[in-house]
């Protein structure tokens, strides 16, 4: 597995060999996402999202990924994402973490050193 860090939103976390490391959110599994939701208000999870879009956006922008002067996703429905719709936001959270990774992983981008693992 190649690790691409395009978050930047890190958490500890222990791999196969009990070894504790550190993670970018998009790189753990659902698992580990599912537990840290267990643990996170409403207004953590608003953050993520709004974190999560930003970088979407970013890696854009920089990369021209799906196309020029083209957000992502624009304000008005980062707003709709991070307001009413308490009970999905652990499933968006996901599902922009998954959208990040694929990115990464399809177009080769990383942000700072990789590391690969077994």
């Amino acid at each position: 597995m190649t690790v691409r860090n395009l978050s930047g939103i890190y958490f500890r976390t222990q791999d196969e060999n009990d070894k504790w490391i550190n993670l970018c959110f998009e790189e753990l599994s659902k698992e580990e996402k599912d537990k840290i939701f267990t643990e996170k208000p409403v207004e953590w999870k608003n953050e993520m999202i709004n974190l999560l879009i930003k970088v979407l956006n970013r890696i854009n922008d920089d990369c021209k990924v799906f196309a020029d002067d083209v957000e992502l996703v624009d304000p008005a429905l980062q707003q709709i994402l991070v307001g009413e719709i308490v009970e999905a936001k652990d499933e968006l959270i996901i599902g922009l973490s998954d959208l990040l990774k694929h990115i990464g992983d399809e177009f080769e981008i990383s942000r700072g050193d990789e590391t690969a693992t077994e």
